[in-house]
């Protein structure tokens, strides 16, 4: 089965799901049903149902094609672009840190995993629950605010996150200081919104206290 835009290597270092992503044990499979679900609701929600079938048939073995519209190269891969004078950068939703994978998409399939077992909607079964049940809230948290940091549009200075992947320590500019210009998911498709007319910018992405305060 292909894995739809993301795959199993950005569930790595903070969101490892432990015991979920085994072929000797089959649960692999099951975060393969998870990607696929997840990530094609996230993008029907996000582009609306016209402008994600548009993507849909440009993406085969649930890879983006080569020689599709520029704006859906531009949406996945990412773009440089010039507005009122000045440069901005959107990263794209896959794009890599040295040698590591990252995408907001994993973001949201980890969390929305997360909530399923909290919730227990029956969408988790019992061995999967064993691999995410030793995962701190607060964990979970953090994950959730860092989609809330590189979806929404930045109204005021956030630092940049410093975290250490293997070793290396790697720097988020997503949602950090405004002055900057890397933008957010929102950020990038409000400055092209003739390119992209029909999104939902209001899907709930607000950041969260770690300690429930």
């Amino acid at each position: 089965m292909y894995l739809y835009l993301i795959n199993k290597t950005y569930f790595k270092n903070k969101l490892e799901l432990t015991g979920l992503n085994n072929s000797q044990t089959g649960t692999d499979e099951k975060l393969t049903d998870y990607i696929n679900v997840y990530v094609v609701d996230f993008l029907q929600k996000l582009l609306g149902s016209e402008d994600f079938e548009e993507l849909n048939t440009n993406i085969e073995e649930g890879v983006l094609k080569a020689d599709a519209p520029q704006r859906w190269l531009d949406f996945v891969n990412g773009k440089t672009y010039e507005l009122n004078g000045k440069s901005y950068v959107w990263k794209g939703l896959l794009y890599t840190n040295g040698s590591v994978d990252l995408s907001i998409l994993a973001n949201v399939v980890f969390c929305q995993i997360f909530a399923d077992l909290e919730t227990n909607n029956g969408r988790i079964s019992i061995d999967v629950k064993s691999a995410v049940k030793t995962i701190p809230r607060s964990h979970f948290v953090g994950i959730w605010n860092e989609i809330a940091e590189q979806f929404n549009v930045c109204d005021g200075e956030i630092q940049p996150k410093v975290s250490i992947v293997n070793g290396v320590p790697f720097v988020d500019y997503f949602g950090s200081d405004k002055n900057n210009n890397y933008v957010t998911l929102s950020q990038y498709l409000t400055d092209f919104k003739d390119v992209y007319t029909n999104v939902n910018l209001n899907l709930g992405y607000e950041v969260q206290n770690r300690f429930d305060l």
